[in-house]
């Protein structure tokens, strides 16, 4: 692979020779599409990983990106509402957005908003508002019977006269760290916030420093090319004059930021330098160690992942490079997504129950959130089968 060159910063626009946290060729372009052959999933597209971090702002983003590569179309699928803890989560981001906005009038804006969920849940949490969504993904009627409006678009600075001037709020979650340009991104919505009023902005987008943190190898993936920290998303936020606040959600694997013209400033964030390099160094060592601890565990039986989105393609990536054949199936609540096969590996994708008749004694969960909630899930079926974190300190 090529080394370090000069580039500047998306966020900051340093030009400097940034240092790399994680560098990988061959990974798939998309890890949340529905493939519904082991042809198609074998020969699925591929392209480089090579994920910079900025020294100044903290921010961390894939300089080998290629934006024509990705297609968020009919196939796209990031459905995690099969499981009841993410549920719970969206539920009480929908009552924070509520509570936030109160009474304020005017329409509610959600950019990223897939099939309307999210919308849906500000309604039950009690926002009585107009509510517009863009999502190119959205596969539902053009005509909602719940009067919410979608467009079936990217947003963008062309967008904005599809916005009511009256506007109370912009949410948009999970769909920052898709984009490759903030800037221009974060420009349109400053410009939006500048017609007047006191709209607040909500942005929930995965904590580069989590992953960081935790050496969470399986959360690097093509996709995600724009990886932030509190710090950085303060920084952009403040470039456009909007000033956020972020604190940790989902068990802190997510970073929830209020903003506002003239808000309240987001509190200083430790360096992420040190365990950007720290991390690095410890990727291999894990893929290694997993390699040798599932030889052992396939004597006792067939082993499977449970989670077969972004984590679970990554994870199941690295390790079939290491060695074939040491995993044999994806397990996901997505019914969709059951009877398709993971991107590049080939491995096939099954709901708990047709991974428990195929005998298999070991279940490897992708993410610690739902580790309670799968294992609960197994003891219900009389599985007699193992769950274990892809950590050990996530067990609890």
């Amino acid at each position: 692979m090529p080394s370090n060159a000069a580039c500047a910063c998306p966020v900051c626009l340093k030009d400097a020779d940034h240092p790399t946290a994680i560098e990988r060729d061959g990974v798939p372009v998309l890890q949340n599409v529905i493939v519904p052959t082991r042809e198609e999933a074998i020969g699925f597209p591929t392209h480089v990983l090579k994920m910079r971090f900025c020294e100044r702002c903290n921010f961390v983003w894939n300089s080998a990106f290629d934006p024509g590569r990705i297609d968020y179309g009919k196939d796209y699928n990031n459905d995690a509402q099969g499981s009841g803890f993410y549920r719970a989560h969206q539920e009480e981001r929908a009552r924070a957005v509520a509570r936030a906005l109160g009474a304020s009038p005017g329409a509610v804006v959600e950019i990223g908003c897939w099939n309307g969920e999210f919308m849906q849940a500000m309604a039950r949490a009690g926002l009585d508002a107009p509510k517009i969504g863009f999502d190119p993904a959205y596969t539902g009627p053009d005509e909602r019977e719940d009067g919410m409006k979608i467009h079936r678009a990217y947003f963008g600075r062309d967008s904005l006269d599809r916005i009511p001037a009256e506007l109370a709020a912009v949410v948009s979650r999970h769909t920052i760290e898709h984009i490759a340009a903030p800037r221009p991104f974060i420009a349109s919505l400053a410009e939006l916030f500048s017609r007047g009023g006191a709209p607040r902005l909500f942005l929930e987008t995965p904590d580069v420093g989590w992953t960081l943190r935790n050496d969470a190898f399986e959360d690097w993936y093509y996709e995600h090319c724009s990886l932030y920290s509190p710090t950085s998303i303060e920084y952009l936020l403040r470039e456009f004059g909007l000033e956020g606040r972020t604190t940790g959600v989902f068990g802190d694997q997510y970073m929830w930021t209020e903003a506002a013209r003239g808000g309240p400033r987001g509190a200083g964030r430790p360096d992420l330098a040190p365990v950007v390099f720290a991390h690095k160094a410890a990727e291999a060592r894990f893929f290694e160690a997993w390699a040798e601890r599932l030889r052992a565990l396939r004597r006792a039986g067939p082993v499977a992942i449970w989670g077969a989105a972004s984590k679970g393609v990554t994870f199941t990536l690295v390790l079939n490079r290491l060695e074939p054949g040491l995993i044999d199936a994806a397990i996901d609540l997505n019914a969709k997504k059951q009877g398709g096969f993971l991107p590049v590996t080939g491995l096939e994708i099954v709901s708990p129950e047709a991974a428990r008749a195929r005998g298999v004694r070991t279940v490897i969960v992708m993410n610690p959130n739902y580790f309670g909630e799968i294992e609960a899930m197994m003891g219900g079926m009389d599985w007699p089968a193992a769950a274990l974190p892809i950590r050990e300190t996530e067990a609890a």
